[in-house]
């Protein structure tokens, strides 16, 4: 496993917090990343291929990601017809937001790209885990976002939880 910052994606680095945005999800539902402040992590995907196998893998497995008490979050840089027949074929129950231009996950600091960037905070929003995967990528890279949240839940509770940034 790597240290959580390989291949890192422009801008969030690790040990940051990030902005508070707000979207919304293809069911048409308005939310932001300070709604979930202080209660989940957050394990946020951003591509342009709404058929990775990766997306995939993470609705087979989003059970053992929502034990963990983890929110996901798909951010499809595709029309919004488009993430919802992803959604609705791969049977994802994780939220969705789509947008071709990509404008949501800009403001977090990440680049529309070939690649998935994932992205895996605590429940402050500080990030831990931020990394650019292939495309392809499956069962192997979930179970590596799924160490990545035991980690987060073995921290210190008595630490001092992250500022949210203005």
């Amino acid at each position: 496993m790597d240290n959580g910052t390989s291949r890192c994606a422009p801008r969030i680095r690790r040990g940051q917090c990030l902005p508070d945005v707000h979207f919304i999800t293809v069911d048409s539902q308005q939310t932001s990343l300070s709604s979930f402040k202080g209660r989940y992590n957050l394990l946020l995907v951003a591509t342009r291929n709404p058929d990775s196998p990766f997306l995939d893998a993470l609705g087979r497995r989003q059970a053992e990601i929502a034990q963990r008490e983890t929110v996901t979050i798909a951010f499809l840089a595709c029309a919004q017809e488009g993430a919802l027949r992803a959604r609705q074929r791969g049977g994802w129950p994780f939220l969705v937001v789509s947008g071709r231009d990509g404008s949501v996950t800009r403001r977090f600091g990440f680049v529309p790209q070939d690649a998935l960037t994932v992205c895996i905070t605590d429940r402050w929003a500080e990030v831990f885990y931020i990394s650019n995967l292939p495309v392809s990528s499956g069962d192997a890279q979930v179970d590596e976002c799924l160490n990545w949240l035991d980690f987060i839940e073995h921290q210190c509770p008595e630490c001092f939880p992250s500022e949210w940034p203005d």
